[in-house]
């Protein structure tokens, strides 16, 4: 099957995931746990699936603390 960019895909040890890049030589599946992989484009084994994405998070990383400034780095005399 020829997948293109955006296809939901299945692949049987990553999971559900969507396409992001296809050219002939490789396959990248950005998988809903997170993870982003490249497979052999001739060699993956991949369904197609309807199972829907998962939301995505608004904020990525940790959040910042209550009332910390930033403080230059300058010395004083």
């Amino acid at each position: 099957m020829k997948w293109r960019v955006g296809d939901r895909v299945l692949q049987r040890v990553y999971g559900a995931g969507d396409v992001v890049d296809v050219n002939p030589d490789y396959l990248t599946i950005s998988f809903d746990t997170g993870g982003t992989r490249k497979f052999a484009t001739r060699l993956v084994r991949l369904e197609p699936t309807s199972i829907p994405r998962p939301p995505r998070l608004e904020s990525v990383g940790r959040p910042r603390k209550r009332g910390s400034t930033v403080r230059s780095g300058g010395l004083t005399g």
